[in-house]
């Protein structure tokens, strides 16, 4: 049998969660307002990159799923003649920006990620060699 969670656990953890997600809606808020200054389209993918939260949670959660929708609604973000006049293919051009800058950093922390296993097993190599045996 299982023996119940004491309910200071509990509410611990649901305390925990709840300032998680207080945290999340700040910075999607503060993500929407700088969006907005820049007159950049606001979409749920730009906004969960930039805010650093799921597009799950910004669909699954009312506030954030709100908030963006209404600035959406409001035309808020993009300037009048941005509108019409190669919104899309700036948006076009800031996601592939982004999607590089993101595939750099992962390339950068897999480069050295290898660097630092080749420099292990260089060591158990040196480890392992016998010490009066030199290689030509």
């Amino acid at each position: 049998m299982s023996t119940p969670v004491p309910v200071q656990r509990t509410a611990a953890a649901l305390a925990a969660r709840e300032r998680r997600v207080k945290d999340m809606l700040q910075r999607i808020e503060a993500t929407v307002a700088e969006l907005r200054h820049r007159h950049t389209e606001v979409t749920f993918q730009v906004v969960a990159r930039k805010a650093g939260v799921s597009r799950t949670f910004l669909y699954e959660n009312p506030e954030a799923r709100k908030l963006i929708e209404v600035t959406r609604e409001r035309g808020e973000g993009v300037s009048r003649p941005e509108r019409h006049h190669g919104s899309e293919a700036e948006t076009a051009w800031r996601e592939r920006a982004l999607n590089a800058k993101d595939r750099l950093k992962t390339a950068h922390a897999e480069i050295r990620r290898q660097r630092s296993r080749m420099g292990q097993l260089l060591g158990q190599i040196r480890a392992w060699r016998p010490a009066g045996r030199t290689s030509r």
